[in-house]
C-alpha cells in the first residue's frame, strides 16, 4: 500500500487529507466524507471501511472537514456551503491525479456530509 498526505486550501482554510492506494489497485477510488462533529475516522467506522476497501483493491481518500481533526479553521464556522466547497475541492484534486481513473471515482458520505454530495 502507498499512502500520501496532502493539504489543499478551501476558502483560505487548510484541509488535511490522505489518499492510499492498495497494492492491487483496481482503478476505483472512494472518497470518505465523515459526519457532523466527527473526524476522518468517523468513530472508527471509516478505519474499518478504509481497510476493507484497500484489501478489495480500491484507492481511498479521507479527510477532515474544516475545524475538525487535522484541518484548520473553526468548527463553529461550519456551514453546508463550506462543506460542499470542501468536498468539491477534494474531488477535484483526486480527479486530477494521473493514477486515478475519474470514471470510477465516488464519495461515500454519512450524516451531515450526505448533503455535501448533492453538489455533483
Amino acid at each position: 500500500m502507498k499512502s500520501k498526505n496532502f493539504i489543499i486550501k478551501v476558502e483560505g482554510v487548510k484541509i488535511s487529507r490522505e489518499i492510499a492506494f492498495s497494492d492491487n489497485y483496481n482503478r476505483k477510488t472512494v472518497i470518505l466524507a465523515h459526519g457532523f462533529s466527527n473526524d476522518r475516522h468517523q468513530r472508527g467506522q471509516f478505519d474499518d471501511l478504509k481497510k476493507t476497501l484497500l484489501k478489495e483493491g480500491y484507492a481511498v481518500c479521507w479527510f477532515d472537514f474544516p475545524g475538525i481533526g487535522k484541518s484548520g479553521g473553526k468548527f463553529e464556522d461550519t456551514t453546508l456551503l463550506r462543506q460542499q466547497k470542501t468536498l468539491k475541492g477534494i474531488i477535484e484534486y483526486v480527479n486530477n491525479l494521473k493514477s486515478v481513473d475519474n470514471q470510477h471515482l465516488g464519495p461515500v458520505a454519512v450524516s451531515f456530509a450526505i448533503n455535501s454530495t448533492l453538489v455533483h
